[in-house]
């Protein structure tokens, strides 16, 4: 046995390997670590992760043959292994999670990853899984599945979520965020770079679906955003009572086919894209704004089926809008 105090390490004898790990040769191990005492040991660990509670177990099949171990490249597809990821609580940078189990199987160069019972992340029910082919990482992607419900949002979560919500663009993390948020999405992971595959590039293989909504969302928006929260008729603090969109990911962005926003009473579209390196391009429409206004309905005839809207653009970090005249 290996004592490490915060982590236990012990190789398995005959008997008890042939029963975990029967018709295998190789050497069995089984171990736990403590991630509280991990965490406790120093280093550049993030101060609020300290408070961690968590723990790792499993048992875990390492082949070796009378040459002894296997080439580097050839042990992932043959190990085997068990393993279960405890989470009772950790926080780090506005996210919270509590009670997340995950449970990790590797098999034949398959890899399972999920979770049989919902945690939560920011309060909201967290569910994952992740299946991956680690005998074909060149040209089978990882799949990823994510489904979270009525998740706490906050500056930090803000920050990730901008990517599909483009009216935060250009908040801090800092900022004041209110909201619940409801994610369902699918996303291929290329497991490998390509020979000379600059990180972009390798994001732009990134493939996937899903569904995104806030609800009772309120924050006041970026400067440069301000003017259409006014056109909402919200000044300083912007108040979406629902927002919901579904989306695709594909050729480096996010795209949206439509966006519904609804703010006192009023709902709008909005349609565009992200690029997973922070740019934009939408266009939101304001023909609803237009049509509580004076001559409003009018100049809707007019206009039969041309758009009338507020372009954003730029970045997630820098956003710009060009706002049409409403008077």
């Amino acid at each position: 046995d290996v004592q490490l105090g915060f982590a236990t390490v012990q190789v398995m004898d005959e008997a008890a390997r042939a029963q975990r790990f029967p018709d295998q040769s190789g050497m069995g191990i089984t171990f736990t670590a403590d991630l509280n005492q991990v965490l406790q040991m120093g280093g550049p660990v993030p101060e609020d992760l300290r408070g961690s509670k968590g723990r790792v177990q499993g048992q875990l099949l390492v082949p070796v043959n009378a040459q002894g171990m296997p080439d580097p490249t050839d042990i992932l597809p043959k190990l085997l292994a068990a393993v279960d990821i405890g989470l009772e609580q950790v926080d780090v940078s506005g996210f919270s999670v509590q009670g997340l189990d995950f449970k990790v199987d590797l098999k034949d160069g398959g890899l399972n990853l999920n979770t049989p019972s919902d945690g939560r992340l920011n309060g909201g029910p967290l569910s994952i899984a992740l299946t991956a082919d680690l005998k074909d990482m060149a040209n089978t992607p990882a799949k990823l599945t994510l489904n979270w419900q009525g998740g706490q949002l906050n500056g930090p979560t803000g920050q990730v979520l901008r990517y599909g919500v483009p009216l935060l663009a250009g908040l801090q993390e800092t900022a004041a965020i209110q909201g619940l948020a409801n994610i369902n999405g699918t996303l291929d992971i290329p497991l490998q770079l390509r020979d000379g595959e600059q990180l972009l590039d390798w994001l732009n293989r990134f493939t996937g679906q899903g569904s995104l909504g806030l609800t009772d969302l309120s924050f006041a928006p970026a400067g440069s955003l301000a003017p259409l929260a006014e056109a909402l008729g919200d000044k300083g603090q912007l108040k979406v009572r629902d927002f919901s969109t579904n989306y695709s990911i594909r050729n480096g962005s996010l795209d949206h086919k439509l966006m519904k926003l609804s703010s006192k009473g009023q709902e709008i579209g909005l349609k565009g894209k992200t690029g997973l390196d922070g740019s934009m391009d939408y266009l939101v429409d304001l023909k609803p704004l237009l049509a509580g206004r004076g001559d409003g309905q009018k100049i809707l005839k007019f206009l039969g089926d041309s758009d009338i809207g507020a372009g954003i653009t730029g970045s997630v970090d820098s956003p710009e809008l060009a706002m049409p005249d409403l008077q």
